[in-house]
């Protein structure tokens, strides 16, 4: 009599949870549907496609939407290396979408493209350019235009720096969104150092003492082989803490935003998982990317004269990048037109934190 009242019990249970399973999925296909709608292009004259080209002897994933394919092409170039943003362009891309059409791409070695080409090459900076170089030529002939928009975010301004540096005869314009201007390792040592003066502020003695002692560390390596992740992990997270603000999208709020939205698919989510549970194997196979963007990247060696016009985002709060170097960069750059803009109470990805003000920045600078 007792097993029977507890398997009855157990099954109330299982019933239960199926039951709030069963209510969470139909929530998220009720948004997605939703989202689906409200993303959607309705201009005859639009575009939202996404598929395969090939790129460099692999297929390479791109997402293109605009609202007329008259209008000049813009090819974001994600961050990372190995963080593609397709699937959420349109939470913060839609009025952009208005006077652009915009192309995203999976770059080499990562989520769509990774998955479609699991021995995809050498992973190097050059290899990544040259592949960017085929996407913006691709993206000319097939709208008919000569040049294109840049605009990169995070490690994407690494890569984007080196091709507008590399063809300036292709480029329209350039948007650096939380630009790099030298070695990130360097920019994570001094955000590490303005958040523990900000934790000996505060009284926190074990968050003091866990970043002298990362920084400590830190200080002394000069090559991506050398540098240890935990330090790292602690640096960014106690950075993040000390040096964020409550502007920045949380990570819940960001896993939302892609599984609600409609263009993200099985392959995003394996690449997530796969970033995440294993974070050392990751950073080993992003490693040629990795060390030339935390030791090797200098933009003032590249120069700081341009014929096209230069634009630069930054987020108030950004505790990934430090970007008072991008503002004394910024400064010395002559162009036919430049602007900076801080968006304020946001983080290192201000077109998620505050994706209006992002967009209606964008468009009135390209007008």
């Amino acid at each position: 009599m007792q097993i029977t009242k507890i398997m009855q019990i157990l099954g109330l249970i299982l019933a239960a949870v199926a039951g709030v399973v069963l209510l969470g999925i139909l929530i998220l296909l009720v948004c997605r549907a939703v989202n689906a709608s409200r993303y959607k292009i309705r201009s005859d004259r639009g575009i939202d496609e996404s598929g395969y080209i090939e790129i460099n002897g692999i297929r390479q994933f791109i997402h293109i939407r605009g609202e007329n394919t008259a209008n000049p092409v813009m090819i974001f170039v994600h961050g990372g290396p190995g963080s593609p943003m397709s699937f959420a362009a349109p939470y913060y891309q839609m009025p952009i979408e208005q006077e652009f059409t915009v192309l995203h791409y999976d770059q080499r070695g990562c989520e769509r493209t990774f998955y479609a080409n699991p021995a995809g090459g050498e992973l190097t900076v050059a290899q990544l350019e040259s592949d960017l170089d085929v996407t913006v030529d691709y993206a000319c002939e097939r709208f008919g235009c000569e040049k294109v928009v840049i605009m990169g975010h995070s490690w994407g301004t690494v890569l984007g720096a080196l091709y507008i540096h590399d063809h300036p005869e292709k480029v329209q314009a350039y948007i650096g969104v939380s630009q790099a201007v030298s070695g990130l390792y360097e920019g994570k040592i001094t955000l590490g150092e303005k958040a523990l003066t900000a934790a000996k502020k505060s009284g926190n003695a074990a968050d003091a003492a866990a970043l002298e002692e990362a920084l400590g560390r830190m200080r002394k390596v000069s090559r991506y082989e050398d540098m240890a992740l935990s330090d790292l992990v602690t640096v960014a997270g106690l950075s993040s803490k000390y040096l964020g603000c409550d502007g920045e999208m949380s990570s819940l709020g960001q896993i939302v935003t892609g599984i609600t939205s409609p263009y993200m698919n099985m392959a995003d989510v394996r690449w997530f998982l796969r970033m995440s549970n294993d974070t050392q194997a990751f950073f080993s196979s992003q490693g040629a990317l990795m060390e030339y963007a935390f030791f090797g990247f200098d933009l003032y060696a590249l120069g700081s004269d341009y014929d096209f016009p230069v634009y630069f985002i930054s987020g108030s709060d950004d505790c990934a990048i430090p970007q008072e170097a991008a503002q004394m960069y910024f400064d010395q750059v002559t162009a036919p037109q430049k602007q900076m803009s801080v968006i304020e109470n946001t983080g290192h990805s201000p077109f998620m934190d505050s994706p209006d003000i992002f967009a209606h920045t964008v468009t009135e600078w390209l007008k």
